[in-house]
């Protein structure tokens, strides 16, 4: 069985390889080639202000030419508490119940090695 260079068969010698390739993959689409784009702090804050202030996520991505995977992340970014802020009052409740608990939990434990002493 005899290998063969595919190069030599397409006459590449002659063409040179930028030639070659071009004939070859003439019909592929170019990739295009994209940077990523940088935002700055403040672009970022203002663009989720209005997200927040009730803006469609559509008119926001069409009047700032940003991708939704951008903006998304910049939401989910945000802290609950920038989105929801948590009242003082429910904060203590919270703390309140917590403390009750633990309170329940050590004395069960200190009963419990109270009776395995005995």
């Amino acid at each position: 069985m005899e290998r063969r260079c595919i190069f030599l068969d397409k006459n590449f010698e002659k063409t040179g390889i930028t030639e070659f390739f071009k004939k070859e993959f003439k019909n592929i689409p170019d990739k295009k080639v994209t940077k990523k784009k940088i935002y700055s702090d403040e672009f970022k804050t203002a663009v989720i202000q209005e997200y927040l202030n009730g803006v469609s996520r559509k008119d926001i991505l069409s009047k700032y030419d940003i991708s939704s995977s951008a903006l998304y992340k910049w939401i989910s970014s945000i802290k609950p508490s920038a989105c929801e802020e948590e009242s003082e009052e429910d904060t203590m409740q919270k703390l309140l119940r917590e403390n009750e608990m633990l309170k329940k939990v050590i004395l069960m434990l200190l009963d419990s090695k109270k009776g395995g002493l005995s």
